[in-house]
């Protein structure tokens, strides 16, 4: 059996930056023992590691940290990190080049950014137990892709994840794809994310997990394999915003083959009053489960989660009119 855990953004911003400059593990809080269990655990890095400040030009903020905020993740037993995401370019080629290298000099294995194309679309294989994983990470086409010979993150293309999938199952036992997309602080998946994500599954995925969306978006069994549509953020700091942004979840697999993966899902509140992770439980753990479930139904009931869906479009286009007045 191989245990992998996987979760979501981790961006060392504001208040994390002092406690994790600090080396400061325990706001790892009780996730410590869901890392200590799982034989390999896995995290989104959503800001490039450079000592440099050269941002590029873009819409959104141009994130950074640096290799002393980085090194906690590996003291507390991260493995990989997932790089395909719409930050990994902020501070250029350079910046790049360097979160590549700080991350391999500290031991950790990289996914989904390369120096070009054929580069960021290598498939990571990781024996695990007696499993061979195969992990796919990709993103959505925003500022940090490459398509080409330049430097970027592997984009999401139907084609390319069809050869990928097919080439992953060639050469190991079980194929988790891990995407970041999605639509920002939306607490479900859209009809096309849907679509797309069990499509995965259907050429030969055999997990499915995303982030992006800074909140937890909902996810189900479809064709007996797990599919996470968004976990949510992992460490990313927003001082004094207790909202969605605070709630997270880690998804911990038990595989024991590619048709026998256990998925259960571990929700926490992260950055809250203070810089840390810590476990939901009792009534904020039911609750939780409670959304979960509701999420689920709608996202099995096609009608409804497009009425949801054109419900939300309609909300963000009024606010990005309202932007123009």
């Amino acid at each position: 059996m191989a245990k992998v855990l996987i979760v979501g953004d981790f961006a060392p911003k504001n208040r994390l930056i002092k406690a994790l400059s600090d080396n400061n593990t325990d706001i790892f809080g009780g996730l410590r023992q869901l890392i200590d269990a799982s034989d390999f655990s896995v995290v989104n890095l959503e800001m490039p590691v450079t000592d440099i400040d050269s941002p590029i030009l873009k819409t959104g903020p141009n994130l950074r940290c640096t290799l002393n905020e980085l090194r906690p993740l590996k003291e507390v037993g991260f493995n990989l990190v997932t790089l395909a995401n719409n930050h990994m370019l902020d501070q250029g080629v350079r910046g790049l080049k360097d979160t590549i290298l700080n991350c391999h000099e500290l031991g950790i294995a990289t996914v989904g950014a390369g120096m070009n194309l054929e580069d960021a679309r290598k498939i990571h294989l990781q024996v695990i137990g007696n499993i061979k994983v195969a992990f796919i990470n990709v993103c959505e086409n925003e500022w940090s892709t490459t398509h080409d010979d330049t430097p970027g993150c592997n984009p999401i293309s139907e084609i390319n994840l069809w050869e990928d999938i097919k080439t992953a199952k060639r050469q190991s036992d079980v194929t988790v794809v891990i995407i970041h997309g999605g639509h920002e602080w939306y607490g479900l998946p859209s009809p096309r994310m849907v679509k797309l994500y069990r499509w995965l599954v259907e050429i030969g995925a055999d997990a499915v997990i995303g982030h992006h969306t800074h909140c937890f978006s909902g996810h189900e069994i479809y064709k007996n394999k797990p599919i996470v549509y968004s976990l949510g953020n992992f460490l990313f700091d927003k001082p004094y915003r207790k909202t969605i942004w605070n709630i997270g979840a880690a998804a911990f697999l038990e595989i024991k083959d590619a048709d026998n993966i256990d998925i259960s899902l571990y929700p926490f509140n992260q950055c809250d009053d203070s810089p840390t992770i810590d476990m939901l439980g009792g009534d904020n753990l039911k609750e939780w489960q409670e959304e979960a479930k509701q999420k689920t139904r709608i996202i099995k009931n096609d009608a409804e989660l497009k009425s949801e869906f054109e419900k939300f479009s309609a909300k963000i286009g009024k606010s990005f009119v309202d932007s123009l007045e």
